[in-house]
């Protein structure tokens, strides 16, 4: 009971970041020195250690009481990333296209639309209008309606313009720098679930490697503040290996998309939870996105869509 006492202190000592360090370690030292009576069983040195072992180990637990998961809401996948992915953390969704990733990612954010979250996407394919149209057709899905009651932040980047849920300008030269500056501006504190669709087309568009990879590394900055979770998706031969084999290793989680046979599958390539490298096969429903969940049993395919 005193370690959870402890590790529910601790929370409310992060919440209150003016309270001096120096504080809260001295307290815990002198609780738990008392708690286990280490000063008249061990030398004090030897006790002092002991107490900032534990110190340590409860500070490690209390984090872990606070990250929790996202969970994805597609079928087959929370249970493959043992319920989610971790908050905090930035997914690569990669594949050929016509592989479903766009139909992941979105089902991804309508998960959380659902449930009252706040989202921000930015998409460098279609616009707000042909994206909503395409998933209230196949799932009946109503993104405007997010967009209305502001829970869901839309942004369409296209070589001319940017156009966001409320407004449209003309790019600049300088066009790459001001859509990462729009994309970190937007994104704030109670955003929960982000998705950039595609990185490729960034790639392209902006032509500047270096200053996309830079927003990948500041959204990574930006989610690991929130405790949100953000999924780029790549369409795997467009851009440099090199440069994929780069935001395989900034990312936390590596999903990959493959064609196979005519049926598009889909394996867990980095996690940060204990997984199996087995492609498992994916197939869309009247409700969204799903994947085999026993690689013994078959599946039906319903559809390929992109």
């Amino acid at each position: 009971m005193m370690c959870l006492s402890i590790c529910f202190n601790l929370n409310e000592r992060r919440k209150n970041k003016n309270l001096h360090e120096k504080y809260w370690r001295k307290y815990y030292k002198i609780r738990i020195s008392k708690f286990f009576n280490f000063e008249t069983t061990f030398p004090s040195v030897f006790y002092i250690n002991i107490v900032e072992m534990i110190i340590s180990t409860m500070e490690y637990t209390s984090e872990l009481l606070i990250v929790g998961q996202i969970e994805t809401g597609i079928k087959g996948l929370d249970l493959l990333l043992k319920g989610g992915f971790i908050k905090g953390t930035t997914v690569l969704l990669i594949g050929p296209v016509g592989t479903l990733k766009p139909h992941i990612g979105f089902q991804f954010l309508h998960t959380g639309l659902k449930s009252g979250e706040r989202c921000f996407c930015l998409s460098t394919t279609q616009d707000l209008k042909i994206r909503s149209m395409q998933f209230r057709i196949n799932y009946g899905w109503d993104l405007e309606s997010y967009v209305k009651n502001g829970k869901l932040d839309f942004l369409y980047f296209s070589p001319i313009a940017v156009q966001s849920s409320t407004y449209k300008f003309v790019m600049s030269e300088s066009g790459g720098s001001d859509i990462i500056r729009e994309v970190i501006h937007r994104i704030t504190g109670d955003v929960t679930r982000i998705l950039i669709h595609t990185l490729s087309q960034l790639f392209k568009i902006i032509n500047d490697e270096k200053l996309v990879l830079s927003l990948i590394y500041r959204l990574k900055e930006l989610v690991r503040k929130n405790n949100a979770v953000a999924i780029f998706t790549v369409d795997s031969g467009i851009q440099n290996s090199s440069v994929e084999e780069e935001v395989k290793s900034i990312c936390d989680y590596v999903l990959e998309t493959r064609e196979y046979q005519s049926k598009v599958e889909i394996r867990v390539l980095k996690s940060l939870t204990r997984h199996d490298l087995e492609w498992r096969r994916v197939y869309t429903m009247d409700d969204g996105v799903h994947i085999q969940q026993n690689l013994k049993t078959p599946v039906h395919y319903i559809n390929n869509l992109d």
